[in-house]
């Protein structure tokens, strides 16, 4: 079907229709193909169209407020002026298609692929205020004067995006590539970065006030001509006292000695907020109400440890082993536990033998509201009274 093709009215509500048909199970139904068609100005607000083709069709000025959109293909749409407020867009396809004054405000676009999005010459940039953009797929997009104060592009690929001048004010990009990147004058105020790749980043003339970066990944002189005023640049445990530190290197000593050398770590209620933990031995760790908001502990080993009521919110566990940890009432609300191992722990008996049995990893009564999960298996993981999206 050519680019923006005429179909009637009559033919685009029937294939809407249709489509309901199809998401209720009809087997003689089928999804809606509207490839190429044009629906320029349509009112398709509050619509159940997900799975649906809208590849190359011409959605310009379409309400699209509220509608289920996951995983429907927009790939090379004309979407200039669109509304997608509210709208779920969960793992659609959006390649190449036209963002121009695209309005996405609260919306979830959580794993899109927005990959070479782009804007027209002259025209507005894309609204993404508030609007959840976790592990999303933006590489090579031009997303220059783009607003994205407050979205969560945890995880997000941004590689070689075109950002200049872009509102990223408070947004959280923990985590994210942005390796090649362009952020000319991008506003980044009270932005959380941490763990982000920032490799050959362009920042001249960016604003970082209050940003978060502990952890990040930079290129030699990349904060040459940037704002970092009161920017948070925290590095390894450094701002925490000496008393955490040896008990946090002690503990490590007591797990790769079987319990020869140094000590247990018992760190009830501390504070370790935003500490840069990737990669540590926490395993067996007693971390009771530990308070570790925006902590990384990408790729870190937390086997066994004992995390019950701890505050994880905003923490990043990357990778991590929390096989038979301990998470009961613990808050984890926004953390990412991307790829995060939650199997069944084997115990072992006093001379490190198989005893045989296993401990399950616990989460009950655990506030997992907003929390990533890609890539994590659940299954055998304790959820009694959970809190989960």
């Amino acid at each position: 079907m050519s680019q923006n093709s005429y179909r009637s009215r009559e033919f685009i509500i029937s294939a809407i229709e249709t489509h309901q048909h199809w998401l209720a199970g009809n087997p003689q139904a089928y999804p809606a193909d509207l490839a190429g068609v044009n629906l320029f100005g349509m009112d398709l607000s509050g619509l159940k169209l997900a799975g649906a083709n809208f590849s190359g069709a011409g959605l310009q000025g379409v309400n699209l407020r509220s509608t289920d959109l996951s995983g429907a293909d927009m790939g090379g749409a004309d979407m200039t002026a669109a509304v997608l407020d509210s709208a779920c867009l969960s793992k659609a396809r959006m390649v190449n298609a036209k963002i121009s004054g695209t309005s996405f405000q609260g919306a979830n676009l959580k794993s899109v692929d927005l990959t070479r999005a782009r804007r027209g010459q002259d025209m507005p940039g894309p609204r993404f205020e508030g609007a959840s953009l976790q592990s999303a797929n933006l590489s090579g997009a031009d997303l220059s004067g783009a607003r994205l104060a407050r979205a969560d592009l945890t995880g997000a690929r941004l590689v070689g995006a075109d950002l200049r001048g872009a509102d990223l004010s408070a947004a959280n990009l923990r985590n994210a590539d942005m390796t090649d990147a362009n952020l000319t004058g991008a506003d980044l105020t009270q932005a959380i970065l941490s763990a982000a790749n920032l490799t050959n980043i362009r920042l001249d003339g960016a604003r970082l006030t209050g940003a978060r970066l502990v952890g990040v990944t930079l290129s030699d002189g990349a904060l040459a001509h940037v704002d970092t005023t009161e920017a948070n640049f925290a590095p390894p445990l450094s701002a925490f006292d000496l008393e955490i530190r040896r008990l946090l290197f002690d503990h490590d000593r007591w797990v790769t000695s079987g319990g020869e050398r140094g000590a247990r770590a018992e760190l009830d209620g501390a504070s370790l907020v935003d500490a840069d933990l990737r990669g540590f031995n926490l395993s067996g760790a007693v971390l009771r109400a530990t308070i570790l908001r925006g902590a990384l502990l990408n790729n870190s080993l937390l086997v066994l440890a004992d995390l019950s009521g701890a505050d994880l919110t905003q923490a990043s566990l990357v990778g991590a082993n929390l096989a038979g940890a301990r998470l009961q009432g613990a808050c984890l609300v926004n953390a990412d536990l991307t790829g995060a191992l939650l199997a069944p722990a084997p115990i072992l008996s006093s001379e490190g033998r198989p005893t045989g049995r296993v401990q399950q990893t616990v989460m009950d009564a655990a506030n997992l509201s907003d929390a990533i999960l890609q890539g994590t298996d659940l299954a055998d993981v304790s959820l009694t009274r959970a809190i989960r999206d």
